[in-house]
């Protein structure tokens, strides 16, 4: 009697015990509908939680790789004006940058399209970039100058440092 106790008590543990058992699936081994339109929901908000994220990272990608091409200009402008003993100049332009030796026209870097350049002299103000001149003096100094470059909501402003050439501060 006790071995039949015994048994009957381990079947109903093993039944109730078993939280598999208890929420049982029929024998079919698909999804239903409701379980694949609550996946797909959840994949939505994180895809449309993530998509600013992503945009602004591109966008600040390549305004960063803006910056980089004008560093490297500014920076061989530099080291050709000490080597050659004469003044280079850049012209900060709506659209590009062009590099001038005297009269001569010898290099351009272009602004990628819908990124706006705006130019500040010290103690000046952020003007749009229209023509005005950055200087590369003989000794291998440049004029101080800073940078912003713009693209929809995401900016870049860089300071350049006078003797060296490279960008001594960001802000973004």
């Amino acid at each position: 009697a006790s071995g039949t106790r015994r048994d009957l008590i381990s079947i109903l543990m093993g039944q109730i015990g078993n939280p598999a058992r208890m929420i049982s699936r029929p024998n079919n081994r698909g999804y239903t509908f409701l379980e694949i339109a609550l996946a797909l929901g959840i994949i939505a908000v994180v895809f449309v939680a993530v998509l600013p994220v992503v945009s602004a990272s591109n966008q600040e990608r390549r305004l960063r790789g803006v910056l980089d091409d004008v560093t490297q200009c500014v920076r061989e402008l530099r080291l050709e004006a000490e080597r050659t003993g004469t003044e280079q100049l850049l012209i900060l332009q709506k659209s590009q940058m062009i590099e001038r030796d005297g009269p001569h026209e010898t290099g351009k870097v272009s602004w990628p399209q819908g990124i706006s350049v705006s130019v500040k002299y010290p103690q000046g103000k952020w003007e749009p970039a229209e023509g005005q001149p950055w200087r590369v003096f003989s000794i291998g100094m440049i004029a101080p100058l800073s940078l912003r470059l713009k693209e929809g909501k995401a900016w870049l402003e860089a300071d350049f440092d006078f003797l060296t050439g490279s960008v001594a501060e960001e802000r973004y």
